[in-house]
């Protein structure tokens, strides 16, 4: 019993991982496209980071992309 109780929280562990995880990568994919003025890129990759993990991070890098193709 012990043992699937572990399994259950370290999959629980896992799943938590993962989202912030994945955002992590949009975010710096993202960053990758905004230095290289891939604007539409790095606006769909820090989109969809926000709406995978929500953070002031983000919406700051959304917002920098915005600006730099002139939309603010």
């Amino acid at each position: 019993m012990r043992g699937a109780i572990l399994v259950l929280m370290l999959c629980a562990a896992t799943a938590h991982a993962d989202p912030a995880a994945k955002a992590h990568a949009l975010n710096a994919q993202g960053k990758k496209h905004l230095k290289a003025k891939d604007y539409v890129a790095a606006l769909e990759a820090f989109e969809e980071a926000y709406d995978i993990y929500p953070s002031a991070g983000l919406l700051v890098n959304i917002g920098t992309t915005y600006q730099q193709m002139g939309k603010t």
